[in-house]
């Protein structure tokens, strides 16, 4: 068994996962933004889950991780909160922090061989890059994070939108979109002339990204992946006319989780401390 946790800026997410990666348990509730109350919460939640006695739990935090301690939180305004002393308080296996973003990139990456990239339009865009080994079977590859995933900050890139300079995120997160378009959730959003724009939206990064990391895959995640087949088709005619010949168009998908991948890679990330022999956390 291993217990995952993603902590999100408005929602918190708690899977026990069998061996064979599938969620046998889950809760979901709100993230609070103050601390103090978040933890209390916390712990009563986790208290439901004392009993599977899983191998490992592993928090997935949209922030910074520094020798398997969150030292930032996003969104969120919380300084040096006990994660692991609350956690620790009811379970006595080894505790691991990851970067959400990371999370989700290993689980999504671990489907292709070559290098992958995760990008996740939500509230911002985040993502990272990785690579799998072609030789082992789907089932039993492993992703692999590579040193320029490190730096990675898709959305915080500057474009020139309307005439004016914006971060990449607010020209094509779900967000921007959302707010763009009156408030209505992205995956009501309907018309060719609607697609298109999107297309337009999502290109203005991603045709960066692939001149500069040459991927073989990008995976589309977040609330947008779920409206990927409407636009997929423009995206990349856009994409086709304003690359030159020599640079090969990546295989463009939807994520096998859009809205649980990071859960599932924070498992994989789990059993991985678990093969490696990985007893502190």
């Amino acid at each position: 068994m291993y217990l995952t946790v993603d902590i999100g800026g408005t929602k918190t997410f708690i899977a026990l996962f069998d061996s064979r990666h599938h969620i046998v348990k889950y809760v979901k509730f709100p993230t609070n933004q103050n601390q103090d109350d978040f933890l209390n919460t916390f712990f009563t939640h986790l208290q439901d889950y004392q009993d599977a006695q899983p191998t490992n739990v592993v928090v997935a935090v949209a922030g910074v991780i520094k020798n398997n301690r969150p030292s930032w939180f996003g969104n969120l305004d919380w300084h040096n909160p006990p994660l692991q002393e609350t956690i620790k308080k009811l379970f006595t296996c080894p505790v691991f922090f990851i970067n959400d973003a990371d999370s989700a990139t290993l689980y999504e990456s671990h489907f292709y061989p070559g290098k992958s990239i995760y990008l996740t339009f939500s509230t911002g865009i985040g993502g990272g890059i990785a690579t799998a080994s072609k030789t082992l079977t789907a089932r039993s590859r492993l992703a692999t994070l590579t040193p320029e995933s490190a730096d990675f900050e898709p959305g915080h890139k500057i474009y020139i939108w309307n005439g004016q300079p914006c971060e990449w995120e607010d020209i094509a997160s779900a967000g921007a979109i959302r707010h763009f378009y009156d408030n209505r959730p992205v995956t009501t959003l309907r018309g060719r002339a609607t697609f298109f724009d999107i297309a337009n939206r999502v290109a203005v990064g991603l045709r960066d990204i692939i001149l500069e990391h040459q991927p073989d895959v990008i995976i589309v995640g977040g609330p947008l992946a779920l409206t990927l087949k409407k636009w997929r088709l423009p995206l990349k005619i856009i994409l086709r006319d304003s690359l030159s010949a020599n640079i090969p168009l990546p295989k463009i998908t939807r994520a096998k989780k859009p809205n649980f991948c990071v859960s599932y890679g924070a498992c994989l990330y789990g059993e991985q401390k678990a093969r490696e022999g990985v007893s502190r956390g």
